[in-house]
């Protein structure tokens, strides 16, 4: 089956899924699933979608409605990304921040795409991750070959997680093996922060609030 036929066979299932009846929501299902097992990102999305509408069950479709939504997510599909962090799936925002910077990067190969949605998830997602983090994404990103293999970066560490296993004065990322120290200086959360560093403990303690609160989230 060729690209232009697995559009219309899509096409065909939203049809059918519109009608509203459980026979043709069914069949849709089915259309869905063809689609899926030739790996479609768009018909992963498409699944999703009619099993939240449906709340459709059986044996022939395991997988969940979030289940296909990442499978579409791992296909790098950037409408499937958008709906996961607007669901707050990634459940970290590191994470959640470097896949919405690729559907961003995936967005500007669409025509008439509307930036403003992904524009103020990035801007809310970014207020949660350090700013050396968020460089290194963002060059990660950009240097990336759309269609290329897709991997994390480093220093993507669970929002700095990390930063909690202070040991000394100064401990070592486990990610870059650098001081953590360093980094203070490019860190936005911790330039909100009026500690004066020679107060260890202080600085610690002051570390462990902030990134606790955005691990939450």
């Amino acid at each position: 089956m060729n690209s232009t036929q697995l559009k219309l066979l899509l096409e065909l299932g939203d049809e059918l899924l519109k009608t509203g009846s459980s026979h043709n929501q069914k069949t849709a299902l089915m259309m869905y699933q063809c689609g899926a097992n030739l790996q479609s990102a768009d018909a992963y999305l498409c699944l999703y979608k009619a099993k939240k509408i449906t709340s459709f069950k059986n044996k022939t479709y395991p997988n969940t409605a979030t289940q296909d939504l990442f499978a579409a997510v791992n296909r790098n599909h950037p409408g499937a990304i958008v709906i996961a962090a607007n669901e707050n799936y990634f459940g970290d925002a590191s994470v959640q921040y470097f896949y919405l910077k690729v559907a961003e990067k995936l967005f500007t190969h669409i025509e008439n795409h509307d930036f403003a949605e992904i524009s103020l998830l990035l801007q809310k997602t970014a207020a949660k991750v350090p700013n050396f983090m968020q460089t290194a994404i963002s060059e990660y990103v950009q240097q990336w070959e759309i269609g290329s293999a897709l991997k994390m970066p480093s220093p993507v560490c669970k929002s700095c997680s990390n930063l909690k296993r202070w040991d000394n004065a100064a401990p070592i990322c486990l990610v870059t093996s650098l001081e953590i120290t360093k980094f203070l200086d490019s860190c936005s959360l911790i330039k909100r922060i009026e500690v004066d560093p020679k107060y260890v403990d202080e600085v610690r303690f002051n570390m462990d609030e902030s990134y606790n609160e955005t691990s939450d989230d």
